[in-house]
């Protein structure tokens, strides 16, 4: 015969186990895992610290948009903010630049652009062929 104190802890420990899938209590050893909480959908992943370098191939301060063509023809569309930091010079079109963006709410974020200096305006072009000297 049952007593009431035992038959309510052995009630309280089968809801237990059925509430639990059967799985009894104790350390997870090899044949039984923890169960893992279930996953929900991730929001949009966001990369951080991509970089891009090629010519700024239309720019549109108003907006503070620019898109940038790489070397191989890919165009990619950026905006910027008052966080960007940009050195090396002012955005103009056709500019060589450097930058590094992160991806936020479906836009591309500029979060640093360094713009390359042309080889004319710094003086470092070509160097003049050096002529040997006839001594006659």
């Amino acid at each position: 015969m049952i007593t009431g104190g035992f038959a309510s802890v052995l009630l309280a420990s089968l809801i237990s186990l059925s509430l639990r899938g059967g799985q009894a209590e104790g350390p997870a050893t090899a044949t039984t895992r923890p169960a893992t909480p279930a996953r929900t959908p991730a929001a949009r992943v966001r990369a951080h610290g991509i970089s891009l370098s090629g010519r700024i191939s239309d720019l549109d301060p108003a907006k503070k948009t620019l898109s940038v063509r790489d070397g191989a023809g890919r165009e990619t569309s950026l905006v910027w903010t008052g966080a960007t930091k940009i050195s090396g010079g002012e955005l103009k079109i056709g500019e060589s630049v450097t930058l590094r963006y992160l991806d936020k709410d479906t836009r591309h974020i500029a979060t640093t652009i360094k713009i390359s200096p042309h080889p004319a305006t710094t003086g470092a072009g070509p160097a003049a062929p050096v002529m040997p000297s006839r001594t006659p």
